[in-house]
């Protein structure tokens, strides 16, 4: 049902009458990425695009092919590119990211029912370490949901610290637990993530945060939501949508 309802929701929206390419596709899952140069370098999760087929969802609701650059199964990063200029997000140096800092994230979660808009969530940093301690990422408690993962997490400024990778799950937490857990989410941090891209050509350099700057929200929605597109898989036949190879 899930397949379905989203694949109607892409029959519906990405219909057009420009130059575009028809294939017959079905859309399967989504994610988040969000692109960190203008030649169309993107960021998502490795376990978002494992073993798929990817396109990019454009402004113009269009599927752009990917092609991968580097993947990393143990960090859970991708690198993908398509062959456009693109709005960019700048990567925040880590020193100075701490407990108690606030973000937001910007993410296409659940699109078969919340819509094709980009979403943002406000929260803080709740601890340096992720998931068991996992000292590569950090827990944070903006709200995330299935589709967010490969998002931004941007701190003051607009500068991405971190990359949404999941959640825990709050009902097997409640059956395990008997607890209700929720907004315990985990990123991987930017110090991560600037490893994974070194040896990289073509990207901008990183940027030191400043934390006297108060997080603005909607200054970051706004100039920052451009930047921040769909990441979706297809299998073979059923619906048609119009696919941009150019």
């Amino acid at each position: 049902m899930r397949t379905l309802l989203l694949a109607f929701l892409f029959v519906n929206s990405l219909l057009s009458s420009g130059s575009a390419q028809s294939e017959q596709v079905t859309i399967t899952s989504s994610s988040t990425g969000f692109f960190i140069s203008d030649s169309g370098h993107l960021i998502t999760t490795y376990h978002g695009i494992e073993n798929k087929t990817v396109f990019v969802m454009t402004s113009e609701k269009k599927l752009m092919p990917t092609e991968i650059i580097k993947i990393d199964k143990e960090t859970d990063l991708a690198l993908l590119k398509i062959a456009a200029i693109t709005p960019f997000l700048y990567i925040a140096q880590p020193e100075s990211i701490s407990p108690g800092m606030e973000v937001a994230t910007i993410g296409y979660p659940m699109m078969s029912v919340q819509g094709l808009s980009p979403k943002i969530s406000i929260g803080i940093i709740n601890s340096a370490s992720g998931f068991k301690e996992d000292k590569s990422g950090f827990q944070f408690d903006a709200s995330t949901f299935r589709g967010s993962s490969g998002g931004p997490v941007i701190g003051p400024g607009g500068l991405v610290v971190g990359v949404v990778r999941g959640k825990l799950n709050s009902t097997k937490m409640l059956e395990r637990m008997n607890e209700l857990v929720v907004n315990v989410n985990y990123a991987i941090s930017s110090q991560v993530l600037l490893e994974f891209l070194r040896g990289v050509s073509g990207l901008p350099s990183s940027r030191p945060l400043n934390l006297e700057s108060a997080l603005r929200p909607q200054r970051i929605y706004r100039e920052a939501k451009s930047a921040v597109v769909p990441v979706v898989s297809k299998a073979s036949a059923s619906v048609t949508a119009p696919i941009d190879r150019e």
